[in-house]
């Protein structure tokens, strides 16, 4: 008994074994606590690699009256930042080189790219920056963000829609804009003012 009172002196604090042992207990249980906090953070979110040679960055506009011209963007980058325990926390982001804008057309590529509608000097880049998303159905939702062309920021809702290939979750999103709401171009009967924006990203 004498030994279990015996007083040890820290500092300037005199404490008895078992005042000892019950601080490293309790030390020992914050400690636990920490790492099983950051173990539910790491596995509820994480950032998912974007395999860029499966996704793609498309759209589509009326031409000349009838016709419809496809076109892309080659050079793009992505980020889904995916909650497992809740995907209405999740972040879809993108980011677009307007440069690279391709229509199999290069005489046509060119006039895109100059002043009279992307101004690619000026405005190098168009970005994405998810807001909200909401469930519509099964692996169906409804994206909201920030949708920045030729300098313009707009919010705007895309059709979310996720599935899986091989393993590998496929997110596709697609809007109609007006382009003439982002300054892009002046109103004409030879182009439309409606384009068809599809986003497709693959993880790896």
């Amino acid at each position: 008994m004498a030994s279990a009172n015996r007083k040890v002196t820290i500092g300037s604090w005199k404490l008895t074994p078992l005042v000892l042992l019950t601080t490293k207990k309790q030390t020992l249980i914050t400690t636990l606590s920490v790492f099983a906090l950051l173990f539910a953070m790491n596995a509820k979110a994480g950032t998912l690699d974007i395999d860029l040679s499966k996704s793609s960055i498309d759209f589509k506009i009326k031409h000349m009256l009838m016709m419809t011209a496809d076109g892309q963007f080659k050079e793009f980058s992505g980020s889904i930042d995916k909650d497992d325990a809740n995907f209405l926390n999740s972040k879809i982001n993108f980011k677009v080189n307007t440069s690279s804008i391709f229509t199999d057309e290069e005489k046509r590529d060119k006039h895109l790219r100059t002043a009279d509608f992307f101004d690619v000097e000026k405005y190098p880049e168009s970005t994405f920056v998810s807001t909200k998303i909401e469930t519509v159905t099964d692996r169906k939702y409804a994206l909201y963000g920030d949708l920045m062309i030729h300098g313009k920021t707009k919010n705007v809702k895309f059709d979310l829609e996720e599935s899986q290939v091989d393993g590998k979750s496929i997110y596709t999103a697609s809007t109609t804009l007006d382009r003439l709401e982002f300054g892009v171009g002046q109103s004409s009967i030879m182009i439309g003012d409606k384009v068809k924006l599809s986003i497709k990203l693959t993880t790896k």
